[in-house]
């Protein structure tokens, strides 16, 4: 495997699979759409911005990023072991979920001295980035 793989990636599977994963994320943790969004802020302890306030819109740049590295290693990685549909980007997208993400989200949330509910938050977020990779892995495997 090369950065030279870079090149034969299908960036549309990219684009789309970065903006599903982003769009999940954005109903996932709105807490007046779904109760994974309420149950993440009472999670993380997070009372909501005061009155009228709105966070800045740069907050969403970085996981947008995020995503675009994770797809980006995932479709890299699709390609490497040649997978080649729906059902092979779907189990590439488990095990790297339950290998790296998995992990991370449960260390990241069990010692993150602000959380008010820590278990909580590592399933929450655990949930949401295996539907996200899952999905990604889909795409990857249909389009890539």
């Amino acid at each position: 495997m090369s950065i030279g793989m870079l090149g034969q990636l299908n960036w549309l599977a990219v684009v789309v699979a970065v903006v599903v994963y982003f769009a999940l994320g954005a109903l996932w943790y709105m807490p007046s759409f779904m109760p994974t969004g309420r149950i993440w802020m009472t999670a993380i302890g997070f009372t909501g911005m005061p009155e009228g306030q709105r966070p800045n819109p740069t907050i969403y740049l970085a996981p947008l990023l995020g995503y675009l590295l994770v797809v980006i290693v995932l479709a890299l990685l699709a390609r490497a072991l040649g997978v080649a549909s729906i059902t092979d980007g779907v189990y590439l997208a488990f095990i790297v979920w339950l290998g790296f993400a998995l992990p991370y989200w449960s260390i990241a949330s069990v010692f993150n001295p602000h959380a008010k509910q820590p278990l909580t938050l590592a399933v929450v977020q655990s949930a949401y980035h295996l539907i996200g990779l899952l999905l990604a892995g889909a795409i990857i495997g249909a389009l890539g």
